[in-house]
């Protein structure tokens, strides 16, 4: 009976001595987690391609016959001229450098062996011989905005007779494409100086003026493949060499086909002051109403 007992004593005196956790029921348990980090994959690096200097050499070559409406001498002189311009572009700079020079003639009426130049004599001659260095730069809306240097050297006999020594110039031009392929207009300015020799015009008697300052706008509509028809509108302020300044004005419509290097126009020009292309003292004031007809050929 004493062994009976103790057996059934033993496991509970066993259980009794087994301690249960004691929790804190005021405070919960910490668990504590770990996250296992991810390492992204790293991005590849694109490098874009670098382009390689290069200097992109082109020119171009035209006809030109120019009348002055205005004139009224008779017969009516007509002048001819055929021109060239040869230079190269860098890039990706986008600088040019060109030259330009034209060989000319003017002819009377029909007879173009009577050449009313230097005492009635038939004269080829040298235009003013000019060089241009330009930045173009790409702008918003799909515009080119670019500025310039250029200077004229007087290798003609009308700038020679004037004995001045150069006209420089600083231009800047904008171009925006309002409608691709379809209608564009153009803003151009200029600031030119003239280098004379003497104050008065030794051909004329005339003040020579100093430089001045020129501010046009353009348009131009393709109305059917390579049909267009153009407008501008412009002033110039003219500075001599006293002090004293005067306000001319110049508008001009066009019209003429332009092929893939080939173009062609007429152009009517109404205003007190020239564009360079006109005459070779194109900054000289004077009324004229010039009809020119134009080929030009890029190559």
């Amino acid at each position: 009976m004493r062994l009976l007992l103790l057996t059934l004593c033993f496991p509970l005196a066993s259980f009794a001595q087994r301690q249960e956790p004691k929790y804190d029921l005021r405070t919960k348990p910490s668990l504590k987690v770990t996250k296992e980090k991810k390492t992204l994959p790293a991005k590849p690096t694109v490098v874009a391609p670098v382009e390689e200097p290069e200097l992109k050499w082109g020119g171009e070559v035209g006809y030109f016959l120019r009348t002055d409406l205005a004139d009224q001498i008779r017969p009516r002189l007509y002048g001819h001229a055929l021109g060239m311009g040869y230079g190269f572009t860098h890039t990706p700079s986008k600088i040019s450098l060109s030259a330009g020079l034209e060989a000319a003639f003017e002819s009377a009426g029909e007879r173009s062996s009577e050449v009313l130049l230097d005492d009635d004599r038939q004269e080829l001659f040298i235009q003013d011989f000019s060089i241009s260095l330009i930045r173009t730069y790409s702008a918003a809306w799909d515009s080119k905005f670019a500025v310039g240097l250029a200077n004229e050297f007087p290798t003609s006999p009308e700038a020679q007779r004037e004995n001045y020594n150069s006209v420089t110039a600083l231009q800047a031009g904008w171009s925006i494409p309002v409608i691709p392929k379809r209608l564009s207009l153009v803003m151009k300015s200029e600031v030119f100086y003239i280098w004379n020799s003497y104050e008065y015009s030794p051909a004329t008697g005339d003040l020579n003026r100093q430089g001045g300052a020129r501010l046009e706008f353009a348009g131009r509509v393709t109305l059917w493949e390579g049909w267009f028809v153009s407008a501008m509108a412009g002033s110039q302020l003219a500075r001599f060499l006293d002090g004293t300044s005067d306000m001319s004005h110049r508008n001009a419509v066009g019209t003429g086909y332009a092929w893939e290097k080939f173009n062609v126009s007429l152009t009517m020009s109404n205003g007190t002051y020239l564009d360079r292309e006109d005459a070779s003292l194109w900054f000289v004031d004077d009324y004229r109403r010039m009809l020119s007809f134009g080929m030009r050929y890029s190559f």
